[in-house]
């Protein structure tokens, strides 16, 4: 079991890390598709804070705030999907996956 634990947070913090990476580089398709929500130039910020919201998720002692704040961003991410009417299916597979790890790594943390 805490081998899942171990694989389910560090690949929820890794997709994230890669997606601030992605918006970190200037990804040309990224860029556009976050141009036409109205967000390119916070593109380099929104990067950087899903790098520091993973890092702080996939350190144990920092792990609750980390899962405080990554909600925050993705339903942040899902609001703003919905509001432009496109698909909602990525923010919602990571809350879901967040959601998820965070029950099967402390139970207690939900509820």
């Amino acid at each position: 079991m805490e081998i899942i634990k171990i694989i389910l947070v560090t690949g929820l913090a890794a997709m994230t890390i890669l997606s601030g990476i992605f918006k970190l580089s200037g990804n040309k398709k990224l860029a556009e598709t976050m141009a036409t929500i109205g967000v390119a130039q916070y593109m380099p910020l929104l990067g950087i804070a899903e790098i520091v919201f993973a890092l702080l998720f996939l350190y144990p002692p920092t792990r609750s705030i980390g899962f405080i704040l990554l909600i925050c961003y993705f339903s942040g991410a899902l609001a703003t999907d919905l509001s432009h009417k496109r698909a909602v299916t990525a923010p919602l597979v990571f809350l879901i996956l967040l959601f998820t790890t965070a029950y099967i790594n402390n139970p207690g943390l939900l509820f």
